[in-house]
């Protein structure tokens, strides 16, 4: 696991390695266990290392073939390559243990066509110095990123988009669309980012610059439609306890310390027990918040002390000012996922005890754990056996507005009042309304004239309805599930855990994010993942007697922060001062409007908090990006 850049010359004008060398700069946190960079006709990359695998310096990066043809920047990790290293072995010796030698000689024997057979998480970069050729590789599900800019001949790439930002020619304008995505669903979604410039591969993707002829190609070399193309089968208990329990098994190859990241929930619960059965001196870290309804940590500590491990927790305050620029800083966009600052600080105290940690993220999306997939089943029910069905949500949405709401972890009211907006559209609609934050003419009303101008008919819900129609042929539940990979998991979960992470030079690894487990969890038939009263169903039943009754039988809890509370308590006069700034009012001017809304969630007429969050964490992002030039966090 560790950073990675790269400087492409199409021009022939030669190459600044100290550019390349601030880009590493500003990946610095991503491993501080070595630097390494490479200077070549046309071509400089660099690398930040965190040791996990072989911490000698024969697995240093750049790491190039011995005939000086190929060099490779790598950050990830592939699980399988000690039977990829067997196989090599039996043609010519390897000088390293390291993955990254297995994966340059993989790529040296049988180039792209390596990749089906690597199993793990990666983005990585091979330059052929005698073709002059840049293939850049993603992953499969997009657990580890990669950002690029192809501007004027030259081409930077790196993990992170603040690195890309030091390239000569990188503007500052901003993409309109993304910032519809933020308002929409909270993220940035695709291959587009905040800057117009920049963009980011997707995952399962490839980008390929040809030198001599200055010609960029992407394209795709895995999808997830390939697994849903099958028929589904029912799956069995102790299938899936075995999936789970060789994923558990290849992520705990290291050579260094691994822990465990804790909720209390039934998947990290699940991946801590099989773990300690094979490693059962685990460290293990959990956070809670002071409010009752959002702690979990007792529970955590309970079942952590069951399998004979302790477990350090954190407790969740308010973020000051200054821990919230540095949280911007390293998101480098815009975020309004609440869950991203106890992610942030869980992974902050673990990366104290070890370099690598366990989580249960995938789960849900593998397996039907989260309230959506009810909301979509039921939804379905009442479009095709409810008479007057959008009639009758419009009447419940209007009665509903005159409940006071609570400041619950997404309380009833909220869902009850989401579901009631969206659940009389069609199914691919309804869906992407289950998260959305702000509809679509508040959205309007809120950009500044010029923005809503530039977007035209953008809509974010364009590349939802595209992934849905992506899957024609399929029944409503799986083509939510191919939707939730590439948008959800992909441009929000995944995001957080690596930004949250690698900020302290941690690396994370899921064993819900397997290829195998993901490919059973495409074919088991929605029935047995969920139904109107349950969520996870195959799981719970496969880990039952595995698990204690009661942490199987508890609904889904999530690890959203108080926002609502934050926002009409501690964080109140920051968030007026934010949205009040002149650099805020660029593109959001209607002062008034947000006030108007922010007056709403303070007199608990409609929860607001999700929506005003992801406002308020662009003003922080705007305050940090575009008013700060350092290659670090501001300070204060």
């Amino acid at each position: 696991m560790c950073g990675i850049a790269g400087i492409i010359d199409a021009r022939n004008a030669g190459i600044d390695p100290a550019v390349g060398r601030r880009m590493l700069r500003r990946i610095r946190h991503r491993g501080d266990d070595g630097r390494g960079e490479l200077l070549l006709p046309h071509a400089w990359l660099g690398h930040q290392r965190l040791a996990i695998i072989d911490l000698s310096d024969h697995a240093a990066q750049p790491f190039s073939s011995p005939d000086g043809r190929f060099h490779l920047v790598f950050n990830g990790e592939i699980y399988n390559y000690r039977e990829l290293r067997a196989e090599l072995e039996a043609e010519a010796p390897l000088r390293s243990r390291s993955d990254t030698e297995v994966l340059l000689r993989m790529w040296q024997r049988h180039g792209m066509s390596c990749l089906p057979r690597i199993r793990g998480m990666f983005a990585f970069a091979v330059w052929d110095s005698v073709e002059r050729v840049l293939t850049l590789v993603r992953d499969r599900l997009g657990i580890k990123p990669l950002y690029y800019a192809w501007t004027n001949g030259i081409l930077g790439f790196a993990s992170e988009l603040k690195a890309v930002r030091v390239l000569p020619g990188c503007r500052d304008d901003l993409d309109a669309r993304a910032i519809s995505d933020l308002l929409a669903v909270g993220y940035v979604g695709g291959e587009k980012s905040f800057f117009r410039q920049i963009h980011r591969l997707e995952p399962g993707c490839w980008l390929r610059l040809e030198v001599p002829s200055a010609s960029l190609r992407t394209g795709s070399w895995w999808d997830a439609t390939d697994l849903l193309a099958g028929p589904c089968s029912p799956a069995g208990d102790e299938e899936i306890r075995e999936l789970l329990r060789r994923a558990v098994e290849r992520r705990l190859v290291a050579d260094v310390e691994i822990g465990c990241l804790l909720s209390g929930g039934i998947d990290s619960s699940a991946v801590l027990d099989m773990a300690v059965r094979q490693y059962p001196h685990m460290r293990t870290f959990s956070a809670g918040f002071p409010e009752a309804d959002f702690d979990e940590r007792v529970r955590a500590e309970t079942f952590g002390h069951s399998r004979g491990v302790g477990v350090e927790g954190v407790e969740i305050l308010p973020p000051t000012m200054s821990e919230l620029r540095r949280l911007a800083w390293h998101f480098d966009q815009p975020f309004a996922d609440s869950s991203a600052w106890p992610t942030w600080k869980v992974c902050e105290l673990a990366s104290k005890r070890v370099k690598v940690a366990l989580t249960g993220d995938g789960g849900d999306e593998m397996f039907g754990g989260y309230e959506t997939c009810r909301a979509d089943l039921l939804a379905m029910l009442g479009r095709r056996f409810v008479p007057g069905w959008a009639f009758l949500l419009r009447a419940a949405d209007r009665l509903g507005s005159i409940v006071p709401i609570g400041y619950g972890k997404v309380s009833l009211e909220y869902k009850a009042r989401q579901f009631c907006r969206w659940a009389g559209a069609d199914a691919a609609f309804s869906h992407f309304g289950w998260r959305a934050l702000f509809e679509s003419r508040l959205r309007s009303e809120l950009l500044a004239p010029e923005v809503a101008r530039e977007l035209g008919e953008y809509t974010p819900f364009d590349r939802f309805r595209a992934f849905y129609e992506q899957c024609d042929g399929l029944d409503e539940q799986r083509r939510h599930f191919y939707v939730d990979l590439r948008t959800w998991l992909a441009d929000d979960i995944l995001v957080k855990a690596d930004i949250a992470s690698m900020a302290h030079g941690l690396e994370l690894r899921s064993p819900f994010l397997d290829l195998d487990v993901v490919a059973r969890g495409a074919s088991v038939p929605w029935r047995q993942k969920f139904d109107l009263k349950s969520t996870k169903k195959i799981l719970r039943r496969s880990l039952r007697g595995v698990l204690p009754d009661e942490l199987i039988d508890r609904p889904k809890s999530g690890f959203n922060s108080p926002v609502s509370s934050w926002l009409t308590g501690p964080l109140r006069d920051e968030f007026m001062a934010t949205v009040r700034s002149s650099l805020f009012r660029t593109w959001f001017p209607d002062t008034a409007r947000i006030m108007a809304l922010h007056r709403e969630l303070e007199e608990r007429r409609r929860d607001w908090g999700f929506a005003l969050w992801g406002l308020f964490m662009f003003g922080v992002w705007a305050e940090v990006h575009l008013g700060w030039a350092g290659d670090g966090p501001p300070a204060g």
